[in-house]
């Protein structure tokens, strides 16, 4: 199987609801949409008699041991210079590491089997419930002994500003990536949610742990609070 990301079906637009029938896009704004939506047709594309394949899209890990979601948000946080993109209103889906986790196990243990569900297919991995994303960012923030965000900036002024932000680090050549990017102000800004009931019938998968449990677990990894 092929962990990948929802990230390959995500543009310009809100997903509320997205379920597997959602065609690749067709333009990503990063490399790394297009580099995983690539490597998961040529995943699902190589499923055969010989091979079984699958998909696994968790949407935005956290959990104890996190290098990437959380660590990121917490240095924005504390940068200061973290803004709400938006109306604070869109929704978003989140996976817990050991849901996530239980799933590529679970997808693993059907492809084994002589005709598996799993086999050629891919599947949206995350909290069945979607979360308020501005709500979700401030109780990582003050569980992690930060301030929550309280300050604001309009959608159309974050995403000209990545905008502008992308074409300049081209032009110095620059190979990090600029504090704002059109892709996060949408993300930050828009909804992104998704079904799993594919993955609860084709692979009889459920959360174990869940949202709440999930941050308390991380919370006491760092010494947090809940």
């Amino acid at each position: 199987f092929y962990t990948s990301t929802p990230s390959v079906v995500y543009g310009n637009r809100p997903i509320e609801g997205g379920d597997e029938s959602l065609p690749y896009h067709a333009r990503h704004l990063t490399w790394y949409a297009a580099t995983k939506a690539a490597a998961e047709r040529a995943v699902i594309a190589a499923n055969g008699p010989s091979l079984a394949t699958a998909a696994i899209r968790p949407h935005l890990i956290f959990g104890p041991g996190d290098t990437q979601l959380i660590p990121k948000l917490l240095a924005r946080v504390r940068s200061g210079r973290f803004r709400r993109i938006g109306d604070g209103r869109n929704r978003i889906s989140v996976s817990y590491v050991e849901d996530a986790a239980d799933a590529h196990l679970l997808a693993l243990d059907r492809l084994g089997s002589p005709g598996g569900t799993a086999a050629g297919q891919a599947y949206f991995v995350n909290e069945p419930e979607p979360v308020n994303c501005w709500d979700f960012i401030n109780r990582v923030a003050v569980g992690m002994g930060c301030r929550p965000v309280d300050k604001s900036l309009p959608f159309g002024a974050a995403y000209a500003l990545g905008a502008l932000l992308e074409g300049a680090f081209r032009l110095l050549g620059r190979e990090d990536d600029p504090p704002l990017t059109r892709f996060i102000a949408l993300q930050l800004a828009t909804s992104h949610w998704f079904r799993t009931g594919k993955a609860e019938r084709d692979l009889g998968w459920r959360p174990r742990v869940g949202l709440d449990e999930g941050l308390r677990r991380l919370f006491a990894s760092h010494g947090g609070k809940a």
